[in-house]
């Protein structure tokens, strides 16, 4: 069985690719007639076979890599924690972010949760994160480069810090929006995790085709967020 996390496809690939945001909105009254969410059941991992804590994230982080440099999208998911989704006429037009992003009465989807680096965020079906990594891992340029090194799709840095465990990856890809032919810009996504059952768990992806370097600068105001972050050491 596989596991799901909380996330979308950034809306810009097709129109649709800037959906998240880096605070997420609380709306901590919910209507009742408000989607229907329910926990995926996760199952438990083979006894030892993954560990806990900083020391965990970091083994986590070393496979994440090769995930992301050999194109194995599968990796995430079966990694991606997921809810399920049973949509409601207040769902169709909701008001605030963060919600599911229902586009019909009655519609039902595994969602999981995705933002975008200053915008808003949602719980979208799983498929369009699984559509947006496909589509780094095949435009992701190897031969670009700048300040912050290769253009390869690659793990730059982690935070293992409890309650707030991140991996955040890079690649340089043509960005969404822009005319074909200007060059690959720098793009950086932000992977949540928690250690759930024997076994790490995506729970969120947040991504940034602008300002990516605010996800990579230490001193931004997001890596001012992390209290353990470091760099990534293959």
């Amino acid at each position: 069985m596989r596991a799901h996390l909380l996330l979308p496809f950034i809306a810009a690939f097709g129109a649709a690719l800037l959906l998240g945001a880096a605070c997420d909105s609380d709306d901590s009254t919910p209507a009742p007639a408000s989607a229907t969410v329910a926990a995926t059941t996760t199952p438990p991992a083979a006894a030892g076979a993954e560990k806990a804590g900083a020391e965990g994230l970091r083994w986590l982080s070393a496979r994440v890599n090769t995930a992301l440099g050999s194109g194995d999208v599968a990796f995430f998911d079966l990694r991606m924690k997921t809810v399920d989704v049973v949509c409601t006429a207040a769902d169709v037009n909701p008001q605030g972010a963060g919600g599911p992003a229902c586009k019909a009465v009655g519609e039902r989807f595994k969602g999981f949760e995705t933002a975008n680096w200053r915008s808003e965020g949602a719980i979208s079906p799983v498929e369009d994160t699984i559509s947006q990594l496909k589509m780094l891992v095949t435009t992701a340029d190897a031969r670009a480069s700048d300040r912050f090194g290769s253009g390869a799709l690659r793990v730059h840095s982690l935070n293992a810090e409890p309650g707030n465990y991140v991996i955040i990856f890079t690649a340089m890809v043509e960005q969404p929006g822009r005319p074909n032919g200007q060059g690959p810009v720098r793009a950086a996504f932000a992977s949540s995790w928690s250690y759930e059952e024997g076994r790490w768990l995506m729970t969120r992806l947040l991504s940034a085709y602008v300002l990516a370097e605010e996800l990579l600068t230490p001193g931004s105001e997001y890596t001012n967020r992390l209290k353990a972050r470091e760099e990534f050491r293959p």
